[in-house]
């Protein structure tokens, strides 16, 4: 996962910003996109693949978001956020299909 937050990096850092102003035209708070891993169950093969995500924000602690895979048959990820604080989130998702996760994430910057 880490190879595809760099790739993610080198290739979507000059598009995100025009990502950016069309998720504020639409009235999201948030709309990203970014690589992912795709896994063929079947095959057990993994390939880079690319991920949409939109949100609101609900508070400023608080917000709701919708994440889909571009051209696989994943179902779309339903996710909430919510800010511990500048370092702290906790994150929960699910695809209603069964796959739900939470996740506390921890981030320093420096």
């Amino acid at each position: 996962m880490g190879l595809a937050n760099l790739a993610g990096s080198a290739l979507f850092s000059n598009l995100q910003g025009n990502i950016n102003d069309i998720g504020e035209a639409l009235g999201l708070s948030e709309l990203r996109l970014s690589p992912t891993i795709v896994t063929d169950p079947e095959s057990d093969v993994s390939v880079l693949g690319l991920a949409v995500e939109a949100g609101v924000d609900i508070t400023d602690d608080f917000s709701v978001s919708l994440s889909q895979v571009i051209a696989t048959d994943d179902p779309t990820r339903y996710n909430l956020l919510y800010r511990i604080s500048d370092q702290l989130r906790l994150r929960g998702s699910t695809n209603l299909s069964g796959e739900s996760r939470v996740l506390l994430e921890y981030e320093a910057r420096f």
